[in-house]
């Protein structure tokens, strides 16, 4: 009886200060501060408040949630900081929330949002956005506050008042004049004088004020202007302008910048490149004037372009008779172009140069080989020994001419409606009219 009695009375401290010590971490003593980065912004500029929760409390405080209100919902709103963001609208205004936070005792949660593109409230008395930050729950309890109740006077509510100003342009003139601008005069489209360029100068106004441009001395516009390279020359000056609640006022002009009548000279265009080429040649390269900004490549009539069109070259296939003209833009760096054309004729007239077959494209001058069939107007003169081999057709619808020295012995087939000039030498087959 006396060991229960004993550990029943063990049993019993050990739960009092169990209580004891839950007692002394109940609370979770929670103190708010909120600030801004600018109080007196000017229109159109971007803040960011900045709301810190310290816990001077012994205990954790669990599942806290922080609001701010009066905030109106006419801006863009970014959030940071722990705990869920929520935002909710009641329009005009709207709510910024952290929810479910946690601050060890002795540690803070920093809660920051930016604002951006402000501007001031119409009509512009009174200027300002005031707004508030609450703690507006927490499961443990604040010896010194209440969560939520409204009460800006308790240390876990606080509030800012920020005012936004129009820009005033009272102190217009006091600003510089901008840059000169400046005038670009090598834009060119085939040498006929168009449309130049005005670069504006580099400047970044003031809040609210505008880079505007004057030609000829006449009324000041935002519209960048575009001269003419023909002429007349103009004028050209700029100026910041600015319209605000208040007034309106301009800076000083810049000095005067007169525009040129542009000149364009021409850049050469020339094509290089085989314009006898053989029929049905493949592989054929032209090339234009290197060092040029833009090139522009076309063809018409018997040839095929195999390549890009925009290289300083081009790739081409011939057909099988007649001619074909490529056509060549070029541009140069300052935007001058000019045009060229190159006329390639498809050879017609054959001359053999060595001994040998028919088919061998080492027999014929420039070893260029008569196509087959030999189409009507083409030519061939053989002036060696050539033989039409076993097992190769022949087919001649043109004009084949045995000239002096020139002998032709046919193995194959020979057949066709051109006109054979001279004898040959016939061991194989003629299928004379096919």
């Amino acid at each position: 009886m006396k060991f229960t009695f004993i550990k029943f009375f063990l049993a019993f401290g050990i739960l009092l200060s169990g209580l004891n010590l839950s007692a002394q971490c109940g609370d979770a003593d929670l103190n708010l501060a909120y600030s801004v980065s600018l109080m007196t912004p000017d229109s159109g500029q971007s803040i960011t408040y900045t709301v810190v929760v310290n816990n001077a409390g012994p205990c954790t405080a669990s599942d806290v949630d922080v609001r701010v209100s009066g905030q109106s919902a006419g801006f863009s709103y970014g959030m940071t900081g722990p705990g869920i963001h929520v935002i909710l609208s009641s329009y005009p205004m709207i709510d910024l929330r952290w929810e479910g936070i946690s601050i060890s005792s002795g540690s803070s949660a920093t809660l920051t949002y930016s604002v951006g593109s402000l501007y001031p409230p119409f009509p512009p008395t009174p200027p300002g956005y005031t707004s508030v930050a609450e703690v507006f729950s927490s499961v443990e309890p604040d010896p010194d506050s209440t969560p939520g109740n409204g009460n800006n006077g308790e240390d876990d509510a606080a509030a800012v008042t920020v005012t936004v100003f129009h820009t005033s342009c009272s102190a217009g003139n006091t600003l510089p004049a901008p840059p000169n601008v400046s005038i670009v005069n090598s834009t060119c489209s085939m040498c006929v004088p168009a449309s130049g360029s005005i670069t504006a100068p580099v400047v970044t106004p003031p809040y609210n004020y505008s880079l505007q441009y004057s030609v000829d001395g006449g009324a000041f516009t935002n519209t960048l202007p575009v001269y003419n390279q023909a002429g007349p020359p103009q004028m050209i000056q700029t100026r910041l302008t600015c319209n605000s609640w208040n007034s309106t006022n301009y800076t000083p002009s810049s000095a005067p910048v007169t525009t040129v009548p542009g000149t364009c000279s021409t850049p050469a265009c020339t094509i290089g490149g085989d314009l006898n080429p053989c029929p049905n040649e493949t592989g054929i390269v032209y090339s234009g004037p290197g060092g040029m900004a833009g090139y522009s490549w076309g063809i018409t009539g018997a040839g095929t372009i195999t390549s890009s069109t925009t290289g300083s070259s081009v790739t081409v296939t011939a057909g099988l008779t007649g001619m074909y003209t490529l056509s060549l833009t070029v541009t140069d760096g300052g935007g001058c172009t000019s045009n060229c054309n190159a006329i390639a004729n498809i050879v017609s007239s054959f001359t053999t140069v060595n001994n040998g077959a028919y088919n061998d494209p080492n027999t014929w001058a420039f070893m260029c080989m008569p196509p087959n069939p030999l189409p009507p107007g083409a030519m061939v003169s053989i002036q060696s020994a050539v033989t039409n081999p076993p097992g190769n057709t022949l087919v001649n619808n043109g004009i084949i001419d045995l000239g002096p020295g020139g002998t032709f012995i046919n193995y194959g087939i020979y057949t066709g409606t051109g006109e054979l000039i001279g004898i040959m030498d016939n061991r194989g087959t003629i299928k004379p009219g096919q």
